[in-house]
């Protein structure tokens, strides 16, 4: 058996395996003649996508191992760590922690979240009384996207946050 340093050499080696030509495998793979040249020299990497579509026109399968360990492949994608809002608001207002309401308008732009995300994560914070949520008591008088700027909850729209005091 034959070992491969990198994917490039398996990759030149599956080609001269198969008898087909360069052109032929880029033709039917969907790239160009030059990306595959590059490929097979080294010069630019290949997606897993790429190199799943040049494994299905070669007649091979295509393998893949992760150099993460098993427990951390399996973590599901909402695992992924969620901005720390609170000390978020806390560096964009110092008197937040003091009790002080910080405006979505202010918070936002800071958080890296869709809008669902972040009403979400307010919302999540205020359930677990973290936050007070400030209600707009009149918001069908403001503008549409003046009104996608607060956090909907079912029927209330919320303006900003203060920081629960224990």
């Amino acid at each position: 058996m034959t070992t491969h340093n990198t994917l490039s050499d398996t990759l030149r080696d599956a080609i001269q395996s198969s008898g087909m030509t360069c052109y032929a495998l880029a033709n039917k793979a969907g790239l160009s003649q030059s990306v595959l040249s590059r490929f097979t020299s080294g010069e630019r990497d290949i997606s897993l996508g790429t190199a799943g579509k040049l494994a299905a026109v070669l007649g091979l399968e295509l393998v893949t191992r992760s150099a993460r360990p098993a427990a951390a492949r399996r973590k599901p994608a909402a695992a992924k760590a969620k901005p720390d809002i609170l000390r978020i608001i806390s560096e964009i207002d110092s008197g937040f922690n003091r009790g002080a309401l910080v405006t979505f308008s202010q918070i936002r732009p800071h958080c890296g979240l869709s809008k669902k995300a972040f009403d979400a994560e307010l919302l999540r914070l205020a359930r677990a009384e973290l936050v007070c949520l400030h209600r707009h008591d009149f918001p069908h008088s403001l503008k549409p996207d003046e009104r996608d700027q607060l956090v909907r909850s079912e029927n209330e729209y919320f303006i900003g946050c203060a920081r629960r005091r224990r």
